[in-house]
Protein backbone atom coordinates (compact mmCIF):
# COMPACT_ATOMS: atom_id res chain seq x y z
CA UNK A 1 0.00 0.00 0.00
CA UNK A 2 1.12 3.93 -0.67
CA UNK A 3 1.57 6.15 2.16
CA UNK A 4 -1.09 7.87 -0.44
CA UNK A 5 -3.51 4.96 -0.13
CA UNK A 6 -2.83 4.26 3.40
CA UNK A 7 -3.81 7.88 4.08
CA UNK A 8 -6.85 8.10 2.33
CA UNK A 9 -7.80 4.14 3.88
CA UNK A 10 -6.78 5.59 7.39
CA UNK A 11 -9.07 9.26 6.81
CA UNK A 12 -11.99 7.55 5.51
CA UNK A 13 -11.79 4.57 7.97
CA UNK A 14 -12.17 1.78 5.29
CA UNK A 15 -8.73 0.75 6.87
CA UNK A 16 -9.46 -2.39 8.83
CA UNK A 17 -8.98 -1.63 12.63
CA UNK A 18 -6.81 -4.92 13.22
CA UNK A 19 -4.80 -3.92 9.96
CA UNK A 20 -3.85 -0.78 11.56
CA UNK A 21 -0.65 -1.80 13.73
CA UNK A 22 1.66 0.28 15.71
CA UNK A 23 4.00 0.48 12.73
CA UNK A 24 1.20 1.51 10.55
CA UNK A 25 0.71 4.54 13.36
CA UNK A 26 3.84 5.85 13.30
CA UNK A 27 3.53 5.86 9.19
CA UNK A 28 1.12 7.83 9.83
CA UNK A 29 2.72 10.19 11.95
CA UNK A 30 5.28 10.50 9.56
CA UNK A 31 3.17 10.89 6.23
CA UNK A 32 0.71 14.00 8.49
CA UNK A 33 4.55 15.31 9.61
CA UNK A 34 5.79 14.74 5.71
CA UNK A 35 2.92 16.87 4.46
CA UNK A 36 1.99 19.46 7.10
CA UNK A 37 4.02 21.83 9.53
CA UNK A 38 4.10 20.36 12.67
CA UNK A 39 1.17 22.09 14.58
CA UNK A 40 -1.27 21.70 11.74
CA UNK A 41 0.09 18.07 11.89
CA UNK A 42 -1.13 17.72 15.15
CA UNK A 43 -4.61 19.07 14.75
CA UNK A 44 -4.92 16.87 11.30
CA UNK A 45 -4.18 13.55 12.87
CA UNK A 46 -5.71 13.72 16.47
CA UNK A 47 -8.70 14.50 14.21
CA UNK A 48 -8.64 11.40 12.15
CA UNK A 49 -7.40 9.34 14.86
CA UNK A 50 -10.18 9.83 17.01
CA UNK A 51 -12.43 9.24 13.94
CA UNK A 52 -11.01 6.18 12.96
CA UNK A 53 -10.34 4.91 16.82
CA UNK A 54 -14.73 5.72 17.21
CA UNK A 55 -15.69 4.38 13.67
CA UNK A 56 -13.64 1.29 15.26
CA UNK A 57 -15.26 0.79 18.02
CA UNK A 58 -12.43 1.02 20.21
CA UNK A 59 -12.80 5.39 21.24
CA UNK A 60 -11.15 4.25 25.08
CA UNK A 61 -7.72 3.21 23.04
CA UNK A 62 -6.98 7.10 22.38
CA UNK A 63 -4.34 8.60 24.11
CA UNK A 64 -3.94 12.49 23.72
CA UNK A 65 -0.16 12.43 25.55
CA UNK A 66 1.22 8.97 23.35
CA UNK A 67 -0.86 10.62 20.37
CA UNK A 68 1.34 13.92 20.67
CA UNK A 69 4.36 11.99 21.72
CA UNK A 70 5.15 10.50 18.78
CA UNK A 71 4.15 13.24 16.53
CA UNK A 72 6.43 15.66 17.47
CA UNK A 73 8.96 12.52 17.87
CA UNK A 74 8.75 11.86 14.28
CA UNK A 75 8.68 15.21 13.37
CA UNK A 76 12.02 15.95 14.94
CA UNK A 77 13.32 12.76 13.84
CA UNK A 78 12.30 13.47 9.98
CA UNK A 79 13.91 16.63 10.10
CA UNK A 80 17.01 15.41 10.64
CA UNK A 81 16.90 13.56 7.06
CA UNK A 82 17.03 14.59 4.22
CA UNK A 83 14.27 16.85 3.24
CA UNK A 84 13.14 14.20 0.29
CA UNK A 85 13.47 10.99 2.24
CA UNK A 86 10.87 8.14 2.22
CA UNK A 87 9.18 5.55 4.57
CA UNK A 88 11.69 3.10 4.17
CA UNK A 89 14.49 5.09 4.71
CA UNK A 90 12.84 7.18 7.69
CA UNK A 91 12.15 3.44 9.38
CA UNK A 92 15.43 1.74 8.83
CA UNK A 93 16.61 5.51 10.72
CA UNK A 94 14.16 5.02 13.50
CA UNK A 95 13.94 0.80 14.29
CA UNK A 96 12.69 2.04 17.79
CA UNK A 97 10.13 4.29 16.95
CA UNK A 98 8.59 0.80 15.26
CA UNK A 99 8.93 -1.30 18.49
CA UNK A 100 5.66 -1.79 20.17
CA UNK A 101 5.46 -0.85 23.94
CA UNK A 102 5.99 1.70 26.55
CA UNK A 103 10.01 1.70 26.51
CA UNK A 104 10.74 4.40 24.49
CA UNK A 105 7.32 5.90 26.42
CA UNK A 106 9.34 5.15 29.95
CA UNK A 107 12.45 6.86 28.51
CA UNK A 108 10.37 10.02 28.75
CA UNK A 109 7.01 9.77 31.14
CA UNK A 110 6.78 7.96 34.42
CA UNK A 111 4.18 5.47 34.68
CA UNK A 112 1.70 7.17 36.35
CA UNK A 113 1.63 9.74 34.39
CA UNK A 114 0.76 7.88 31.13
CA UNK A 115 -1.95 6.10 33.07
CA UNK A 116 -3.75 9.09 34.70
CA UNK A 117 -6.80 10.81 33.02
CA UNK A 118 -5.52 13.91 32.99
CA UNK A 119 -2.96 12.41 30.11
CA UNK A 120 -5.16 10.29 28.40
CA UNK A 121 -7.14 13.36 27.49
CA UNK A 122 -4.79 16.25 27.37
CA UNK A 123 -1.51 16.44 26.24
CA UNK A 124 0.90 15.79 29.49
CA UNK A 125 5.14 17.03 29.03
CA UNK A 126 7.58 14.33 29.60
CA UNK A 127 8.32 14.13 33.09
CA UNK A 128 10.74 11.16 33.35
CA UNK A 129 13.81 12.47 32.26
CA UNK A 130 16.93 12.36 34.86
CA UNK A 131 19.19 15.21 34.09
Amino acid sequence: MTDSQLRKSFEDCSLAPERFSHEDHIQMAWIYVSAHPLSEAIARFRTDLRRFVKHAGAEDKYHETITWFYLVLVNERANRLDPEHSWECFKKANGDLLIRGTTLLKTYYRSATLESTTAKHTFVLPDALVH
